[in-house]
């Protein structure tokens, strides 16, 4: 059971509903911060891809860690997407 102190003393304790609702709006916030940072990715790709000729050019463009980066941020919209689809899966039960 989770609980804060707030400075009066009194303990407030969480009910199970606080506690999955502060868990969900974690998870969109995490979820929307990754989303902003795919977008902003992609628009800088988009824009490199559109300032040069052919396709392989583009990719020679992006650094290692860019790269990485992408692929770490599909690895957790692709992770954030399976909790949310097992969560779904676990209300329809």
């Amino acid at each position: 059971m989770n609980k804060e102190r707030p400075k009066s003393g009194v303990i407030h304790f969480k009910s199970q509903r606080e506690i999955t609702e502060e868990r969900h709006n974690k998870t969109q916030a995490q979820y929307r911060k990754l989303q902003e940072n795919v977008k902003k990715m992609l628009k800088k790709n988009n824009e490199l891809l559109h300032s040069i000729k052919s396709e392989s050019d583009y990719t020679d463009l992006l650094t290692k860690e860019e790269r990485q980066k992408i692929f770490e941020l599909e690895q957790e919209i692709d992770r954030i997407y399976a909790a949310a689809r097992e969560r779904h899966i676990a209300k329809g039960k």
